[in-house]
């Protein structure tokens, strides 16, 4: 029997692909959501107070990218940034609950109830009366609408096939004309399903986790996420690596990401330099210690109620984070990941991680490769 690859460090490489102000471009701002008294959400240390800026949900389809725009408070806007870097507006007819690209300039947008084809003049184009949760753009311009029970192709001229039974959930991807996700009730299985409704497992690997979905797949590489952790799988082994913030440095606005490592905190530069700041013996021991800033030499540290900051790669100084700490030496600075999922596929072996920070919100796209150590 063939033994499965052992998992190996990822090598990374971090791109700005979209920036944009949206305080000053759409008026959007920083929104309260701290939950009503009496909530049932889960207490975490910390300050109790929640803030959330504006974000860019990304959706890129196979030859192009677009952006939802939503405001803090999770509210989509009837607008989608179109292209990288210099986006272009798109005036849409309804705030989209979920868009994918087209490499005509337009985008498939869902509704409640129908899929419609926006072209890039924003005239709606084509409508197709459906009800689906979510969109996976595959190639000429093709999107399929997906449900909890069912699936169904559209063509980029708006003919629909099916509806199928669908069994793969939310968590889907487009891969040529086929949408995939990894079965939720068998962990590690791979399953795709084509225009005409037929299925097959295009890959399995030994899993129990069931909370590992699908972001992306490509003849190079299959990449799912579990919480915090992105795998990438090739025909050479899988390589792993955690992310949970990345944002811009200052004053360069080069990008980072980042996450903890047990009792450091790993921070990735643009050009994939890793660098590990120590965490103190007293620092939590469950919570991720994350860094949400950097300016020069300089790095804020910040989870739960903890956070610090580094010279290099020694702390200097390490305080207690409640409400008022929050406001006045960690929100006003930090960059944080942002919307359900935050992290979206991109081309090749790459992803889209959209966060958002004191400079606006960004796409950065964050390319994984294999590289020979072995992973943890």
């Amino acid at each position: 029997m063939r033994q499965p690859l052992a998992p190996m460090a990822a090598g990374v490489a971090l791109r700005t692909v979209m920036s944009v102000d949206l305080t000053a471009q759409f008026g959007l701002n920083v929104a309260d959501v701290t939950p009503e008294g009496g909530s049932s959400q889960l207490e975490l240390p910390g300050p109790r107070r929640r803030l959330a800026r504006p974000y860019l949900g990304a959706s890129a389809g196979p030859a192009a990218l677009a952006a939802r725009v939503v405001a803090g408070d999770g509210r989509p806007l009837p607008v989608a940034l179109v292209g990288a870097e210099t986006p272009e507006v798109l005036p849409l007819p309804v705030a989209p609950v979920a868009m994918s690209a087209r490499a005509d300039g337009g985008v498939w947008l869902l509704t409640h109830d129908r899929v419609l084809h926006v072209d890039g003049e924003s005239t709606v184009a084509t409508t197709v009366p459906y009800r689906a949760a979510a969109l996976a753009g595959v190639r000429k311009d093709a999107v399929w609408a997906v449900g909890l029970g069912d699936a169904a192709y559209i063509s980029a001229r708006g003919s629909l096939a099916g509806p199928f039974p669908w069994t793969g959930g939310l968590h889907v991807a487009g891969s040529g004309d086929a949408l995939l996700a990894i079965d939720p009730r068998a962990p590690g299985r791979l399953c795709a399903m084509y225009p005409d409704g037929s299925t097959e497992v295009l890959a399995e690997w030994p899993s129990s986790d069931r909370f590992e979905w699908l972001v992306s797949r490509t003849d190079r590489c299959t990449i799912t996420i579990s919480g915090a952790t992105l795998h990438c799988r090739t025909a050479e082994g899988t390589s792993t690596i955690a992310i949970q913030s990345a944002g811009l440095t200052e004053p360069n606005g080069e990008p980072f990401g980042s996450a903890r490592d047990g009792d450091n905190v790993n921070v990735w530069q643009a050009d994939g330099t890793r660098t590990q700041l120590p965490l103190p013996s007293g620092a939590p021991p469950v919570t991720a210690i994350r860094a949400v800033a950097r300016s020069g030499r300089h790095t804020l540290v910040y989870g739960g109620d903890f956070a610090a900051w580094y010279n290099g790669t020694r702390m200097e100084r390490s305080f207690d984070v409640d409400d008022e700490a929050q406001e006045r030496e960690v929100f006003p600075r930090a960059w944080n990941l942002a919307g359900q999922p935050s992290v979206a596929a991109y081309a090749a072996d790459s992803v889209l991680l959209s966060a958002a920070g004191p400079a606006g919100a960004v796409l950065i796209a964050l390319s994984l490769a294999t590289a020979g150590q072995p992973g943890r």
